[in-house]
């Protein structure tokens, strides 16, 4: 397993830092910028975020409440997770920095507040045969997929039926947890997302990634979807803006990537009348 390969999928979490307790700086992470952008970008799939304690223990409590419904967990969850890790070192082993030992690396990592990052997050689909998905400020989805494969390469059935769990990355070093848009419950998740295109904007230097998706077969035809009844966050950019045109609050929710604060803004200056 190539380490840049599993680089790609957390930004700055691709490596680890070792010799670290390290220890989020703030309770829910950090950021406001990017955690506007994430929340905005859930919204428009039709999700939000549940913030969990930035105590270093952010990703197992995340998984966690994805898992089991609650992070009360989230210990035994790492101690399984470095455990698997262990028992699968040539998997592992070339996440780990050349010059740290695979086995200190582990044993730093089973500990409570400790950093952890994508090798870790891989262990985790692989131990639970679950799917990971990622979501991060303004970049696309990421997967990890736990499923196996057969012998011949094919994949198996248990790919097929992956449960999927969902986690945010923001603030450069926090994960939250992923529920479905007014899930206040205590029950593990039921999120499936079919990823079926991207659509990418240029705004100055920066560019924006949107991943424009299926959400409980929210997303059909153009010419369908036209005719359908706005989702939360159609309705909130309605509200807010006061255009009750819902081709248009559609077409400007994508042209500013899912981005809710700046739809609003490009709707109350549209030069159509709503």
């Amino acid at each position: 397993m190539a380490r840049k390969k599993e680089e790609r999928g957390s930004g700055s979490r691709g490596k680890n830092k070792r010799g670290q307790n390290k220890k989020e700086k703030s309770r829910f992470g950090s950021g406001s910028e990017d955690l506007d952008i994430i929340k905005s970008q859930l919204l428009a799939l039709g999700l939000s975020l549940r913030q969990v304690p930035g105590d270093g223990n952010c990703l197992f409590r995340a998984l966690g409440d994805q898992l089991d419904g609650h992070m009360g967990n989230h210990y035994r969850h790492r101690k399984d997770t470095t455990n698997y890790m262990l028992e699968h070192h040539d998997d592992f082993q070339p996440f780990v920095e050349d010059d740290v030992p695979f086995e200190k690396h582990m044993a730093e990592l089973a500990q409570l507040g400790t950093y952890a990052g994508n090798d870790t997050i891989v262990a985790f689909a692989r131990l639970y045969q679950v799917t990971v998905v990622i979501h991060q400020p303004n970049f696309p989805v990421w997967q990890i997929k736990g499923w196996e494969t057969t012998e011949n390469g094919a994949k198996s059935k248990k790919h097929f039926d992956s449960r999927q769990l969902h986690i945010a990355y923001h603030g450069g070093d926090h994960y939250d947890s992923v529920r479905k848009l007014g899930d206040t419950s205590h029950t593990p998740t039921e999120i499936t997302l079919e990823i079926d295109s991207v659509v990418k904007k240029s705004s100055g230097n920066q560019s924006c990634t949107y991943q424009q998706s299926k959400f409980d077969a929210y997303e059909n035809s153009d010419e369908e979807s036209n005719h359908q009844e706005p989702n939360d966050v159609e309705c909130e950019a309605i509200k807010r803006s006061g255009c009750t045109d819902l081709h248009t609050v559609r077409q400007l929710l994508d042209d500013n990537c899912g981005n809710l604060d700046a739809a609003i803004e490009d709707l109350k200056t549209f030069t159509v009348e709503c």
